[in-house]
Parts: structure tokens; C-alpha cells; sequence
């Protein structure tokens, strides 16, 4: 009996739990739509943001040194000496390692050019004084080439005559000069020979004479006739 009682408690909380919740709407009724349970709105597009904050220097990560006619390269002190060295070496007159510093760029990365635009500036000082040396030889050698096409002037000819009557000169000087010393040897051979002669003739007469034997003979400097 008491559990009978139990039960019937149980069941009359059961069905009073079961009406609360149908009155409230949370288990439908058999005459209610599904769709009139969600909850709709109206699709909007917008943007989503994110911002963060933080403090410190911007730097760029790699700087690179542009010079032309060389790939780009990280901008050190020694690709620096580097660029100068080769322009340098341009300056020179060595075309195989011509490079020019850049002074300034006109464009970004990413940019739409067109043909005959600007691109960046170089330093050129290098290439206009070797442009200037070539100028200044190449007049130089077509003035030569002019003259000699055109042949000696009067002065040039007058020039060369007066050197072709100096060396003519100067070998008939040389010439009376080497016969003015054979003529002066000769003549002091034969005065040698002269000397001799009367000094063998003067001991003789001595000795006939009875003069004493000391007498010694004179001494002759020889000298070398010359074979010219």
C-alpha cells in the first residue's frame, strides 16, 4: 500500500514537470512549426582588424650596394673598395671590370617603367675622364696622320738640310783632322830617324878619334803611326 502511494506521487510530479515545461515552450506541441523555433538575422560584410603595438627601431634587414654592370651585393666595407677598385680599373683603360657606382635609383620594386624611363643614376666621372683621354689621343693621332700625308714643309725640309751640311762638315773636319796627325807623325818619325842617324855618325867619328867608350847612344821615343 505505501508503495502504491510512492508511485501515484511520482507519477503526479512527473505529469506536473511535463505541463511546466509545454507552457514554457521547451518540449513542443504536436501544432507548432520546427522553423519558428531559430532565431535569424541579416548577413553583413565587414572587416576584421587586428592591431598590436610594440616598441623599437626599423631597420632593414640587408642593404645592398647597386652598381652597374655587376649583380647587387650586400653593402660591406669591402664590396665598397670593391666598386672603387674597378672604377678605378675602368679609369684605366680595363673594360673588362667596368662598374659604376650607383648615386641614386628613380624606382621601386614591383613599379611599372616604360622604355626610355629613367631607372637610376650612376657615377660617371670615371668614364667621362676616359672618354676625354680617348678624345684627346684619337685628335692627336689624326693631326699625325694629316702631316704625314701632307709631307715636310719648307721648314722641315730646310731643317733637314741644314743637318745633312752639319754632318757633312763634321766628317770632313774628322777627316783633315786624322790626316793633320799622320802628317805630324811622319814628320816626327823622321826627325826620330834623323836623330839616330847623325848620333851613330858622331860615335863613330868618337871612336875613330879615340874618344872614351862610355859614351852611351841616345835614347829614341818610338811612336805608333797611326793605320787610317
Amino acid at each position: 500500500m505505501r508503495f502504491l502511494r510512492v508511485l501515484l506521487v511520482v507519477v503526479l510530479l512527473a505529469v506536473g514537470v511535463g505541463a511546466i515545461a509545454v507552457v514554457a515552450g521547451v518540449i513542443p506541441t504536436s501544432g507548432t512549426s520546427a522553423a519558428s523555433q531559430y532565431i535569424t538575422a541579416a548577413v553583413t560584410r565587414r572587416d576584421v582588424t587586428e592591431s598590436a603595438a610594440a616598441d623599437g627601431n626599423v631597420a632593414a634587414t640587408t642593404t645592398y650596394a647597386l652598381s652597374f654592370g655587376v649583380a647587387p651585393q650586400p653593402a660591406t666595407s669591402s664590396s665598397s673598395s670593391s666598386s672603387s677598385s674597378n672604377s678605378s680599373n675602368s679609369s684605366n683603360g680595363n673594360s673588362a671590370a667596368t662598374v659604376w657606382p650607383v648615386t641614386a635609383v628613380s624606382t621601386t620594386v614591383g613599379a611599372t617603367v616604360q622604355a626610355g624611363d629613367v631607372l637610376a643614376t650612376a657615377n660617371a666621372a670615371s668614364a667621362n675622364l676616359a672618354l676625354q683621354e680617348a678624345q684627346a689621343n684619337l685628335d692627336a693621332a689624326k693631326a699625325r696622320l694629316s702631316t704625314d700625308k701632307s709631307g715636310p714643309n719648307s721648314t722641315d725640309r730646310a731643317a733637314a738640310h741644314d743637318s745633312v751640311t752639319q754632318a757633312e762638315t763634321q766628317l770632313a773636319q774628322a777627316e783633315q783632322s786624322a790626316a793633320d796627325t799622320r802628317h805630324q807623325n811622319n814628320i816626327s818619325i823622321s826627325q826620330a830617324k834623323s836623330a839616330v842617324s847623325s848620333a851613330e855618325a858622331q860615335l863613330s867619328t868618337d871612336k875613330k878619334n879615340g874618344a872614351p867608350a862610355a859614351t852611351t847612344r841616345p835614347r829614341t821615343r818610338s811612336r805608333t803611326r797611326p793605320t787610317g
